[in-house]
């Protein structure tokens, strides 16, 4: 498992670039490996909230407010890539509940099925993964409390979603 992890860290750095130097997806990424490969936090300072960027433009000159899933989801993310370091249960239960809290959050707001999926496979696959009893419950609770999304119908997925 080790050397698949540090191949994958790897892959991570083609992810982690973007217009503000560094994707919110790769920074999260690189936390999560760094936790299973129990290596330091590579972002410790991490924002807890999602970044709002700022616009030149007045408000009725904005060409749409609506942020994409993977925006809404970003949240999501952080709380998981927090969990996988939880040192202690009550910590990780509140993590786990933020987390489940922010992507069902997400998926209400704006997502298909895949996009669903794509989140509840890659906590599947770090439950696989975590060898922490404590992360690994919380991990399987946050799946099953995910779950009834897998199949949901949204206002975008009959919209060819």
């Amino acid at each position: 498992m080790q050397s698949y992890l540090t191949a994958a860290r790897l892959g991570v750095g083609d992810l982690a670039i973007d217009d503000d130097g560094i994707g919110v997806y790769g920074r999260e990424n690189a936390r999560q490996i760094a936790a299973l490969l129990d290596e330091p936090d590579p972002f410790p300072d991490a924002p807890t909230e999602p970044a709002r960027r700022a616009t030149s433009r007045r408000t009725d000159e904005r060409t749409s407010l609506r942020r994409s899933f993977w925006e809404c989801s970003d949240l999501g993310d952080r709380h998981l890539s927090d969990l996988l370091r939880a040192s202690d249960p009550h910590t990780a239960a509140d993590l786990s509940r933020r987390m489940v809290e922010a992507y069902s959050s997400a998926f209400a707001a704006r997502s298909t099925h895949s996009e669903r999926n794509s989140v509840l496979d890659h906590l599947r696959s770090l439950f696989e993964l975590v060898r922490d009893p404590t992360i690994r419950d919380q991990l399987e609770r946050s799946c099953s409390d995910l779950a009834s999304w897998e199949l949901a119908p949204t206002s975008n997925s009959s919209a060819g979603g």
